[in-house]
C-alpha cells in the first residue's frame, strides 16, 4: 500500500480518517469528499508527497496544526468541509497552491493573504462553490 499514489474514499459515509492515512508515502491525490469526516489525523501532515487533497462535503471542527506542513498542494477543495471551520492563516504558507475550492461561509473566516493572492497571482484561482 506504500506504493499507492491516488486514493478515493468519497460517498462512502466515513466519519474517521484512520492514522494509518500517514503511511502511504507516496499519495499525491486523495478525495473524501462527501463523507462525514470531523476531524482528520495528526499524520495526514506526512503525506509530503499529496498535490491535490479534496475534503469538502464534510464535518470538519478543524485542521490539525499538522495540516499546514503540506505545503505542496496544488489543489485544495474545502467547501462546505464543515459548518464550523475556520482555516487557519498558516495556509499562506502553501506557496505552491493553484486552485483553492471554497465556500462563501468559510471564506468569511479566510485569511485575507488568499485574498491578496488571487488578486496578485495569475496562477491561483479562488472557486466558490
Amino acid at each position: 500500500m506504500s506504493r499507492l499514489e491516488e486514493l478515493w474514499l468519497s460517498f462512502n459515509r466515513l466519519t474517521f480518517l484512520p492514522n494509518e492515512i500517514g503511511e502511504l508515502s507516496n499519495l499525491s491525490h486523495l478525495y473524501l469528499e462527501y463523507n462525514q469526516i470531523e476531524f482528520l489525523p495528526n499524520q495526514i501532515g506526512k503525506l509530503e508527497n499529496l498535490v491535490h487533497l479534496v475534503i469538502g462535503r464534510n464535518n470538519l471542527q478543524t485542521l490539525p496544526e499538522e495540516f499546514y506542513t503540506l505545503t505542496g498542494l496544488i489543489v485544495l477543495d474545502i467547501s462546505y468541509a464543515g459548518p464550523k471551520l475556520v482555516i487557519d492563516p498558516k495556509i499562506c504558507n502553501f506557496r505552491l497552491l493553484e486552485t483553492l475550492y471554497i465556500d462563501a461561509g468559510t471564506l468569511n473566516f479566510a485569511p485575507r493573504c488568499l485574498e491578496i493572492r488571487a488578486n496578485s497571482l495569475t496562477r491561483f484561482s479562488i472557486i466558490i462553490k
